[in-house]
């Protein structure tokens, strides 16, 4: 399938002039334009190139780590399942990365408390797991 870099680079300077921006919470789940990326990088779908995201880490007021979200499940390291909305749904935390609260949608919800706490200890649990890889840096 051929990605579609010129329109999305259209909607880039679109959300890079927004005002008038929602409040967010760590835990709340909105629909975010991630965007067409490169390679495996997770893309977002449809017109506004948008996928649910997780607001995981709060920086400041514009900016936070967010985790995209997905309904196939898969059964890794890598893809958590959680419970979303009385879905069973997983975030991506190897997709785990910075955004700027310009690309937020609607807000879908939030996570339960169980659930982020069951997302930070995987997280938590994968770190040494990183850190133990052959990063081919010698």
């Amino acid at each position: 399938m051929e990605k579609e870099f010129e329109k999305w680079s259209i909607k880039k300077e679109i959300l890079d002039k927004r005002i008038g921006l929602p409040l967010t919470r760590e835990r709340d789940v909105f629909w975010c334009s991630i965007g067409i990326n490169i390679g495996d990088e997770e893309n977002g779908k449809n017109d506004l190139f948008s996928r649910p995201v997780l607001i995981f880490k709060k920086f400041s007021s514009n900016l936070f780590r967010g985790i995209p979200m997905t309904s196939k499940n898969k059964n890794n390291d890598y893809y958590i399942q959680v419970e979303f909305k009385g879905l069973v749904n997983s975030v991506m935390i190897s997709h785990l990365r910075l955004y700027d609260i310009k690309r937020l949608g609607l807000r879908m919800g939030r996570i339960g408390n169980t659930e982020y706490d069951k997302i930070i200890k995987s997280i938590t649990n994968l770190i040494p797991k990183l850190l133990e890889e052959d990063w081919g840096c010698d």
